[in-house]
Protein backbone atom coordinates (compact mmCIF):
# COMPACT_ATOMS: atom_id res chain seq x y z
CA UNK A 1 0.00 0.00 0.00
CA UNK A 2 1.31 3.43 -0.95
CA UNK A 3 1.61 6.07 1.74
CA UNK A 4 0.12 9.17 0.22
CA UNK A 5 0.95 11.41 3.15
CA UNK A 6 4.72 11.12 2.69
CA UNK A 7 4.58 11.98 -1.00
CA UNK A 8 1.94 14.71 -0.88
CA UNK A 9 4.22 17.61 0.04
CA UNK A 10 7.10 16.84 -2.28
CA UNK A 11 7.99 18.15 -5.75
CA UNK A 12 8.33 16.00 -8.86
CA UNK A 13 12.10 15.52 -8.59
CA UNK A 14 11.85 14.79 -4.88
CA UNK A 15 9.21 12.17 -5.61
CA UNK A 16 11.45 10.61 -8.30
CA UNK A 17 14.35 10.44 -5.81
CA UNK A 18 12.07 9.00 -3.15
CA UNK A 19 10.98 6.10 -5.37
CA UNK A 20 14.51 5.41 -6.61
CA UNK A 21 14.58 7.12 -9.99
CA UNK A 22 17.57 9.21 -10.89
CA UNK A 23 17.09 12.52 -12.53
CA UNK A 24 16.87 12.18 -16.33
CA UNK A 25 17.86 15.01 -18.61
CA UNK A 26 15.17 16.03 -21.08
CA UNK A 27 15.68 14.59 -24.58
CA UNK A 28 18.10 11.80 -23.62
CA UNK A 29 15.28 9.34 -23.02
CA UNK A 30 14.09 9.90 -26.58
CA UNK A 31 17.46 9.57 -28.33
CA UNK A 32 18.18 6.04 -27.13
CA UNK A 33 15.05 4.48 -28.72
CA UNK A 34 15.56 6.60 -31.84
CA UNK A 35 19.15 5.35 -32.13
CA UNK A 36 17.98 1.76 -31.71
CA UNK A 37 15.32 2.23 -34.39
CA UNK A 38 17.75 3.86 -36.84
CA UNK A 39 20.33 1.14 -36.21
CA UNK A 40 17.72 -1.61 -36.64
CA UNK A 41 16.44 -0.11 -39.91
CA UNK A 42 20.01 0.24 -41.18
CA UNK A 43 20.79 -3.40 -40.36
CA UNK A 44 17.51 -4.45 -42.03
CA UNK A 45 18.37 -2.58 -45.23
CA UNK A 46 21.91 -3.95 -45.29
CA UNK A 47 20.52 -7.47 -44.86
CA UNK A 48 17.96 -6.96 -47.62
CA UNK A 49 20.64 -5.56 -49.92
CA UNK A 50 22.85 -8.59 -49.22
CA UNK A 51 20.03 -11.02 -50.02
CA UNK A 52 19.12 -9.07 -53.20
CA UNK A 53 22.73 -9.14 -54.44
CA UNK A 54 22.96 -12.90 -53.80
CA UNK A 55 19.74 -13.44 -55.76
CA UNK A 56 21.14 -11.38 -58.63
CA UNK A 57 24.32 -13.48 -58.62
CA UNK A 58 22.27 -16.69 -58.83
CA UNK A 59 20.09 -15.31 -61.67
CA UNK A 60 23.16 -14.15 -63.61
CA UNK A 61 24.70 -17.60 -63.09
CA UNK A 62 21.60 -19.22 -64.61
CA UNK A 63 21.72 -16.77 -67.52
CA UNK A 64 25.41 -17.55 -68.13
CA UNK A 65 24.67 -21.29 -68.14
CA UNK A 66 21.80 -20.80 -70.61
CA UNK A 67 23.91 -18.65 -72.93
CA UNK A 68 26.84 -21.09 -72.82
CA UNK A 69 24.48 -23.90 -73.80
CA UNK A 70 23.07 -21.82 -76.67
CA UNK A 71 26.61 -20.94 -77.79
CA UNK A 72 27.52 -24.62 -77.86
CA UNK A 73 24.44 -25.43 -79.97
CA UNK A 74 25.26 -22.65 -82.43
CA UNK A 75 28.88 -23.84 -82.76
CA UNK A 76 27.68 -27.40 -83.44
CA UNK A 77 25.24 -26.13 -86.09
CA UNK A 78 27.99 -24.04 -87.70
CA UNK A 79 30.28 -27.09 -87.84
CA UNK A 80 27.47 -29.12 -89.49
CA UNK A 81 26.86 -26.39 -92.08
CA UNK A 82 30.57 -26.12 -92.89
CA UNK A 83 30.70 -29.87 -93.50
CA UNK A 84 27.64 -29.62 -95.73
CA UNK A 85 29.20 -26.79 -97.73
CA UNK A 86 32.43 -28.76 -98.11
CA UNK A 87 30.56 -31.83 -99.34
CA UNK A 88 28.42 -29.83 -101.78
CA UNK A 89 31.49 -28.12 -103.25
CA UNK A 90 33.41 -31.34 -103.82
CA UNK A 91 34.10 -32.10 -107.51
CA UNK A 92 32.53 -35.56 -107.34
CA UNK A 93 29.30 -34.12 -105.89
CA UNK A 94 29.17 -31.41 -108.55
CA UNK A 95 29.79 -33.95 -111.32
CA UNK A 96 26.98 -36.21 -110.04
CA UNK A 97 24.51 -33.32 -109.93
CA UNK A 98 25.54 -32.17 -113.41
CA UNK A 99 24.93 -35.67 -114.84
CA UNK A 100 21.47 -35.75 -113.24
CA UNK A 101 20.69 -32.52 -115.05
CA UNK A 102 21.86 -34.00 -118.36
CA UNK A 103 25.14 -32.15 -118.59
CA UNK A 104 28.19 -33.96 -120.00
CA UNK A 105 31.81 -32.92 -120.34
CA UNK A 106 32.53 -31.23 -123.70
CA UNK A 107 34.42 -32.99 -126.46
CA UNK A 108 38.10 -32.06 -126.71
CA UNK A 109 37.67 -30.25 -130.11
CA UNK A 110 34.90 -28.03 -128.64
CA UNK A 111 37.10 -26.56 -125.90
CA UNK A 112 38.63 -23.19 -126.78
CA UNK A 113 41.71 -22.16 -124.89
CA UNK A 114 42.17 -18.43 -124.40
CA UNK A 115 45.78 -17.15 -124.20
Amino acid sequence: MVRTGAIAGRTGSAIARAIGMSRVRPGIGRTVPLTVVVLSVTILFVGLFYVWTRMQIVQIGYEITRLESKNKEIKNRMRELQLEIASLQSPSELEGKARKLGLVPPAAHKVVHVP
